[in-house]
């Protein structure tokens, strides 16, 4: 179990972000985020760039809990740009900016609290990792599974047979 815990941590890629994980890093950028009322906030990209000419503006979009929300984000002048979206005062949201990059997608996120009233992250925009296949995540589910129950049964079994060595013990005396 040691040996197969530690192949599995060696091998684990490093994440720089919440779920799912960060990909390479591509330009440094400032995303900040301002609550506008009790139900949206603006939404702002300030890329630090000589040129932003390929950079081309998606979405941005708010994620939590499952629930994602998603709006225009627009250029607004030389490598900025900027959105509003939708997200309820409550609880903490992540707010995203996504854009194309040439032929490649890249994106920003910042968490913002439902107390705080404003967000700012000055890091890289990044690639969005490959997900790997959900086929190879159900193998590894099942196997986890399995490998706990097999470590349920065996604590089971084994308690038994320590609780009648212990009985016959106390039987003898």
């Amino acid at each position: 179990m040691v040996v197969a815990l530690s192949v599995g941590i060696a091998l684990a890629p490093d994440a720089g972000a919440h779920d799912p994980g960060q990909g390479r890093p591509t330009r440094d950028a400032t995303l900040t985020v301002e609550r506008v009322d009790a139900e949206s906030v603006t939404v702002e990209l300030d890329v630090r760039s000589a040129s932003c000419g390929d950079l081309i503006a998606r979405r941005t979009a708010v994620r939590r809990a499952g629930t994602t929300n998603v709006c225009t984000l627009e250029a607004a002048g030389s490598c900025r740009y900027r959105g509003a979206i939708d997200a309820e005062a409550e609880g903490r949201w992540f707010i995203y900016v996504e854009l194309t990059e040439g032929d490649r997608q890249v994106e920003l996120w910042a968490p913002l609290a439902g107390g705080e009233a404003t967000a700012s992250v000055q890091r890289p925009l990044y690639e969005p990792p490959e997900r790997p296949s959900s086929g190879l995540q159900v193998v590894g589910g099942v196997t986890l599974y399995a490998a706990i129950l097999g470590m349920l049964v065996f604590t089971v079994r084994s308690s038994a047979h320590i609780g009648a060595f212990v009985a016959g013990g106390k039987a003898r005396r």
